[in-house]
């Protein structure tokens, strides 16, 4: 099996960011949403462009 690539990586870390907030704060997944979304537009460009692509 080979190893996972930075944009699975990054996508894992991202789920496992919105699972825990779900899991343990009192935010609807509405805000949630809102901060996950929040966070990928501060993300440099080049960021975005390969995220977006996978």
């Amino acid at each position: 099996m080979s190893d996972i690539t930075w944009i699975q990586a990054f996508q894992m870390l991202l789920q496992m960011f919105r699972t825990m907030l779900s899991d343990n704060t009192e935010l609807s997944d509405e805000k949630i949403n809102e901060l996950a979304n929040a966070f990928m537009n501060a993300l440099p460009t080049m960021m975005k462009i390969r995220l977006q692509a996978a």
